[in-house]
């Protein structure tokens, strides 16, 4: 890790869903966000409640950031999908 502050080190995530993109960011100990992943890997359908897990343990905002299909695959460069056959109901 680079972080310069071990205590009071920065994150971000990003959850790809189906129909959005979740964003959010926060701060904590940065040996306690490394080893987090580790309990992430372990229950991979749990991603709906990750914002509200991250809370419990670390210095996250009240609200994330959500972008609908479309707004993210513009951000992202990838757009063009939301016109694919049988997409219409995601975007």
């Amino acid at each position: 890790m680079n972080d310069a502050r071990l205590e009071d080190a920065m994150f971000v995530v990003l959850v790809f869903r189906e129909r959005d993109v979740e964003f959010f960011c926060g701060t904590g100990n940065a040996f306690e966000i490394r080893s987090f992943d580790v309990v992430i890997a372990e229950t991979p359908d749990d991603f709906e409640s990750l914002h509200e897990l991250m809370q419990e343990r670390f210095s996250v905002p009240d609200e994330s950031l959500h972008l609908k299909r479309k707004e993210a695959e513009a951000w992202l460069g990838r757009g063009g999908w939301c016109g694919a056959v049988g997409a219409d109901s995601l975007c």
